[in-house]
């Protein structure tokens, strides 16, 4: 999000949690809803399938203080990992201002990685934006998994050295905070001299 896209007062933040399917995305807003609940402003909504994994969304409002009577509210969006709900997917990022991409750290889900990572970044050009323009962090989940593949490996597998990064354990609440708050610093610090309270 360049300075001149930077949201109008009342204008909610949008960020999206994606990655592959079973990485944790929609663990990561139960866990901050739990975690947070003074920020929260309705209890998470979920539009999942019979057998609870994301359909559509999951939604998480938070709202925070910015001096003053000025509050901010963040949206926190999931997005489906299946295959099949690209379109879905490619509706929720479009608008994004802000992405985490929750990787799977265990070594038998690497494809997986890689092929949602590629799928985001075509989501955001087809959408006529441009990949950098768009603040985004990496969580490393699953990281306590006996098979989980070191994060400086998995970062260089998925051509992601330089970025920012968090290791986790989403299902412990272990890292999903500093996630949120790294996303957050990113998305608002360099504009309005943001830093989070979360």
């Amino acid at each position: 999000m360049t300075v001149s896209e930077r949201p109008a007062s009342g204008r909610a933040i949008r960020i999206v949690y994606c990655g592959p399917s079973e990485s944790g995305k929609t663990t990561n807003l139960e866990a901050l809803s739990q975690l947070l609940p003074s920020h929260a402003l309705h209890k998470l909504l979920q539009l999942a399938t019979e057998t609870q994994r994301t359909l559509y969304f999951d939604l998480l409002s938070l709202e925070l203080a910015m001096g003053g009577d000025t509050k901010l509210r963040i949206e926190l969006f999931t997005v489906p990992g299946q295959s099949f709900y690209v379109n879905a997917r490619r509706r929720v990022l479009r608008e994004a201002d802000g992405i985490v991409f929750v990787a799977d750290s265990r070594r038998h889900r690497l494809d997986a990685n890689i092929e949602a990572l590629a799928e985001v970044a075509a989501a955001i050009e087809d959408a006529g934006r441009d990949v950098d323009d768009i603040p985004a962090v990496l969580q490393l989940n699953k990281c306590d998994d006996e098979h989980a593949v070191p994060h400086h490996e998995l970062l260089a597998l998925l051509g992601c050295d330089d970025e920012p990064f968090i290791e986790a354990v989403a299902s412990e609440g272990r890292g999903v905070v500093e996630t949120l708050r790294l996303i957050s610093r990113h998305v608002l610090a360099p504009r309005m001299q943001f830093e989070p309270t979360f």
